[in-house]
């Protein structure tokens, strides 16, 4: 979701953002390319993440550029493991009091449609809003209305009985007015549900890989709840789940006299309290931590290559360009990847230019060592090569430790 912003914090507006973890220049790292060559000379820009000393948001800092063509898609998934995560939460949906007796739903940054197709073959009314035209007019070619522009422009007064935001306030240029504009499409008696990545898997996790261009900020359900309440919204239900490292999954509705936060939100705010990742100070050992990760991991592989082992790598997330180009780990250390989604094979990561392939490729090259990029994924991931690793292949999960299992 993208919303524009003059100048300042995201969430509070004022000019207390400080660093607190610098990546150095990287590419977009969604922006996957066709040649080699322009893969390897991919632009590069200032990443590096602030904190605000008023509210706590986490954040691209004020020096890393706002980028127009830096944003994440919706589109297919094929990971069995998101899919059952998502197909779970709308069950849950489905049950909210909103729509137990039919309602109208709103899917802010829809992308293919996934989720609402659901809860229309569920019987109720839907709707999409999606930045990115493609996947807009798949949606709505597949009988999903799904709208296109860059604001959200709903009619007046036009509401919806339930408000589907799926990891895409993180993508707000103004986290606030996203904010504002998604509590404004929530019907009187309707319900908000929101999920999002967790800050505390970035700081605690050690997921500094999740850190781009794309992602403007990093949430914790305490700086969300603030933001939500200041636009008259309550927290009625709130948990972690594992999902990408660590999620958080909410509903919230219009604040009524009497209405209080969930006690899981208490609990997940408290132990955010606990780990102050909405204070500057507690980032310092993250720099470290991604330093250490990146000697450890620039050691082993030049030591496999040393032996003569052939390494490769498994998945092309943005995830997995920032870690590569923040370790320097370019095509002539790791060749190439294994994708599962076909708009990826036959492209090349930017930055560092590794060839993503099919994963039956990888399967028939047998690499001696795979550095699993998408490694929140483990054991999915361990279950589709297994042939690989029965055959003597050693994966490496980069984070939050290097880890390599044979």
């Amino acid at each position: 979701m993208r919303n524009s912003r003059s100048s300042g914090c995201r969430a509070c507006g004022t000019a207390s953002v400080v660093t607190v973890l610098d990546l150095g220049t990287q590419p977009v790292a969604d922006d996957l390319f066709d040649d080699a060559g322009q893969a390897a000379a991919a632009p590069r820009h200032r990443l590096a993440l602030g904190c605000c000393q008023e509210c706590g948001l986490v954040q691209l800092d004020a020096s890393t550029p706002v980028l127009a063509n830096a944003a994440h898609g919706h589109g297919s998934v094929y990971s069995g493991t998101v899919l059952q995560h998502e197909r779970a939460w709308v069950a849950e949906l489905l049950e909210v009091s909103s729509l137990r007796d039919g309602g109208s739903v709103l899917d802010v940054s829809s992308g293919a449609g996934g989720l609402l197709r659901v809860f229309a073959d569920a019987g109720h009314v839907v709707r999409g809003w999606e930045r990115d035209a493609a996947l807009a007019r798949q949606a709505s070619a597949a009988g999903l209305p799904t709208d296109h522009d860059d604001g959200m422009d709903l009619g007046p007064g036009e509401t919806f009985d339930l408000v589907v935001v799926n990891h895409s306030l993180s993508h707000a240029d103004d986290l606030d007015a996203a904010v504002e504009r998604c509590v404004g499409a929530v019907a009187p008696t309707g319900t908000l549900a929101v999920e999002f990545h967790s800050v505390s898997g970035v700081l605690g996790g050690g997921q500094f890989d999740v850190i781009c261009h794309a992602h403007r900020s990093y949430l914790s359900l305490g700086v969300l709840a603030g933001v939500l309440a200041r636009h008259g919204m309550t927290i009625t239900d709130a948990r972690s789940l594992p999902l990408h490292g660590g999620v958080v999954r909410l509903q919230a509705r219009h604040t009524t006299p009497g209405l209080t936060p969930a006690p899981g939100a208490v609990e997940i705010m408290a132990a955010e309290a606990t780990q102050r990742s909405d204070r500057p100070e507690a980032w310092a050992s993250a720099a470290i931590h991604a330093d250490r990760v990146r000697s450890r991991l620039r050691t082993f592989i030049a030591e496999s290559r040393s032996a003569g082992h052939t390494v490769a790598a498994y998945g092309a997330p943005s995830r997995g360009a920032t870690l590569l180009n923040f370790c320097g780990l370019r095509a002539d250390q790791i060749p190439w990847t294994a994708d599962r989604a076909p708009a990826k094979q036959g492209r090349f990561l930017p930055g560092v230019a590794t060839a993503v392939i099919p994963p039956e490729e990888l399967l028939a090259r047998r690499p001696d060592v795979v550095v699993v990029l998408v490694w929140p994924l483990r054991s999915e991931v361990l279950a589709q090569l297994d042939d690989l690793r029965r055959a003597g292949t050693r994966f490496v999960f980069p984070l939050p430790e290097p880890e390599v299992v044979a």
